[in-house]
């Protein structure tokens, strides 16, 4: 069903404007939100672009705009919380909470982002079937754009702003209800305040009234009411009732009597966000995205910032290639590859982002001694990547291409090119066998070269053994099977192949198969650090 504008605008703002004093993005005095929201806006013009030429289609997500969109709505809660997340212990009760916090967002603006190229990807074609030329195109998506991310994710913004304040609050409150049994309900008490909401004004129930669990703010979209702790003598806990039948008996649809508790049950703000630890409802409109394929596999590879993970914080904030491979530049300068140039052409920043990081998690865990001068992206005809060495007596200089363009061979059945990776690695599987080149070159000039090479040799040599056995008697092999790459036999560079392909599966499937798990044992007993 098409996500409808006005049953969005509907539900935001029960038909009226948002409030003029309600927090904005172009106002935001903060220098991060203007540069991710500016950043936001130039990437909806390529995805725009994308849509009419059918790189991104209906059932797709642009992954870059996810990230900003996620990374502001956060910048929302963060200030809502006033947590700083470099101080985050993820294996705490409240890490955890935080962490199901962060998810929560990013699928909401993973969700949104899918039904936004959907309402593109419907308007893609006239009322005649044809395709819009794109000056026309453009302008229709332009408009979908604006509405996406104009008034809608300002009042997602306040949204996650004002609930996580209220989360913020609550888990305060929760702590001290010794000092203060009584929570009082309070509006800001001015013009823009709802009718219904006037009716709780100042109304004062037991801390631990059921009732809290459906009528804590926010209670509505763009809802700015708060709760006042008091020392006073708590009411009986079933007062709770009195507030709840006053949101039954305000009727606010003439047309079909539908009360205001009605239209918080619909919406789904009949419950405490501090309790459930989400800023959105369950079942607004974009979450009728959340099983979809696409969103689920950019859940597989969320992963919240860490506790003083400084280069994960700078990468998720990056807007550009340029400022990635930067960031990449300083961070393998730290590890030791202070000559590494870094050049990434050919593809986007979020695709950039996630071979940075990768990277970064292979250098870190893995030792590469030798000069390591160059890393770049690039398409390359009928390769997926390729590392070029320079080898002389004294030094071992490396040159590595990761291609552009991924083929999906890793992840189909039918498909015998190359070794397996699970769906969510498919996009890091061709870096992780060009390291496992990058490796295999480092022991042309490492002190225990032989004794690697002879375990690899050994490996290799039982492993086409078993295949051979297998077709004799006509066994399937394919549990096995490494793939034609990993395959080779008697030729140059067939060992350092077999090495990779063994490696990329280690590294990216679950489950890898007999000999890749073998490889990796051997690698990691060599190169691990």
């Amino acid at each position: 069903m098409p996500l409808r504008k006005a049953l969005i605008d509907l539900m935001y703002y029960n038909g009226n404007p948002p409030a003029d004093d309600l927090i904005t993005l172009a106002d935001d005095n903060d220098p991060l939100v203007k540069k991710l929201y500016a950043g936001l806006l130039k990437r909806a013009k390529e995805m725009i672009k994308n849509v009419h030429e059918k790189k991104t289609v209906p059932g797709d997500i642009d992954k870059e705009m996810v990230s900003l969109t996620h990374q502001i709505l956060m910048d929302g809660v963060t200030k809502g919380l006033k947590v700083d997340w470099d101080k985050v212990d993820y294996e705490t009760d409240d890490g955890k909470k935080l962490h199901a916090l962060q998810t929560h967002v990013f699928k909401f603006s993973a969700c949104k982002n899918y039904q936004e190229v959907l309402a593109m990807g419907r308007n893609l074609t006239d009322e005649k079937g044809n395709i819009r030329p794109f000056d026309e195109f453009r302008k229709v998506a332009g408009k979908i754009d604006s509405t996406f991310n104009g008034s809608w994710l300002r009042t997602e913004y306040h949204q996650a702003q004002v609930t996580a304040t209220r989360i913020a609050d609550y888990r305060r409150m929760e702590g001290n209800t010794d000092i203060y049994p009584t929570w009082q309900y309070k509006t800001r008490a001015d013009g823009h305040v709802r009718e219904p909401h006037k009716a709780l004004h100042d109304m004062k129930l037991a801390a631990n009234d059921p009732a809290w669990n459906a009528i804590y703010p926010t209670n509505g979209w763009n809802c700015r009411c708060w709760v006042k702790p008091l020392s006073d003598d708590p009411p009986h806990t079933g007062k709770g009732e009195e507030a709840i039948a006053k949101l039954r008996s305000t009727i606010v649809s003439k047309k079909t009597g539908m009360s205001e508790w009605d239209n918080m049950v619909k919406q789904g703000f009949n419950q405490n966000f501090a309790k459930t630890g989400t800023c959105y409802p369950a079942n607004h409109q974009y979450f009728k995205a959340g099983e979809a394929l696409s969103v689920q596999a950019a859940l597989s590879q969320f992963n919240p910032q860490k506790k003083n993970d400084s280069f994960n914080t700078k990468v998720s904030s990056a807007t550009t290639t340029d400022e990635v491979a930067d960031i990449l530049k300083n961070e393998l300068s730290q590890l030791g590859h202070d000559k590494v140039s870094i050049s990434f052409t050919e593809i986007d920043t979020e695709t950039a982002k996630v071979f940075a990081g990768e990277l970064t998690a292979l250098c870190k865990k893995y030792r590469v001694d030798a000069v390591f001068n160059e890393f770049y992206t690039k398409k390359l005809p009928k390769l997926n990547g390729i590392v070029n060495a320079s080898i002389t007596k004294t030094t071992v200089e490396k040159r590595m291409n990761v291609s552009s363009e991924t083929k999906p061979d890793r992840i189909q059945p039918e498909a015998n090119s190359a070794s397996r990776c699970d769906p969510d690695k498919l996009n890091v599987s061709t870096l992780n066998h060009e390291f496992g080149h990058l490796l295999w070159l480092e022991e042309e000039m490492g002190a225990n070269a032989v004794a690697f090479k002879g375990k690899i040799s050994k490996i290799n040599s039982q492993y086409f053994k078993e295949i051979k056995n297998r077709i004799k008697q006509s066994k399937d092999y394919s549990d096995i099977y490494l793939g034609k790459y990993g395959s080779i036999r008697k030729k140059e560079g067939a060992l350092s192949e077999f090495v990779a392909e063994a490696f990329q599966e280690y590294r990216n499937k679950k489950n890898p198969s007999k000999f890749a798990l073998e490889v990796g044992k051997v690698v990691d007993e060599h190169f691990k650090k």
